[in-house]
């Protein structure tokens, strides 16, 4: 092959490194599951896989939010009721509302017992705001 024939196959595999290194991190369940059986069995947790569970977490109470506050702009409260309790059945709710509890228990107790680090502290602290928010609108729903 020539290189006037390499180069448009360089600038497309060039283009595809480049998008997969943009990707976004997501929600996964695998890793929540992962970390889900470290917390059951009782095992320590290494200064990654806390901050890999405070990222769980932030996308879990991400979802959790962005779920609630739609249910919390509801005006006709009959409505609102309504579909609180549809939410209250949704599968994927609950999955996500029990990690929530699951990581933010497993958090609560390690930032008191002082094992998480300051990068990892100050994450988990940021994101308490959130989860008032979650107890707020589901009180209201």
């Amino acid at each position: 092959m020539k290189l006037k024939q390499l180069i448009p196959l360089i600038a497309v595999v060039a283009l595809a490194l480049t998008s997969l290194a943009g990707c976004s991190r997501s929600y996964d369940p695998a890793t929540c599951e992962r970390l889900s059986d470290k917390l059951s069995r009782g095992e320590s947790l290494t200064q990654d896989e806390y901050a890999k569970m405070i990222e769980q977490y932030d996308f879990v109470l991400e979802y959790l939010v962005q779920r609630t506050d739609s249910v919390m702009l509801i005006e006709d409260e009959e409505q609102r009721a309504l579909t609180g309790q549809g939410l209250r059945e949704d599968k994927e709710f609950n999955e996500r509302w029990q990690i929530m509890f699951d990581f933010g228990s497993a958090l609560y107790q390690a930032r008191a017992a002082g094992l998480l680090s300051e990068f990892n502290l100050n994450n988990y602290m940021e994101l308490l705001p959130y989860t008032d928010r979650i107890s707020r609108n589901m009180a209201s729903i």
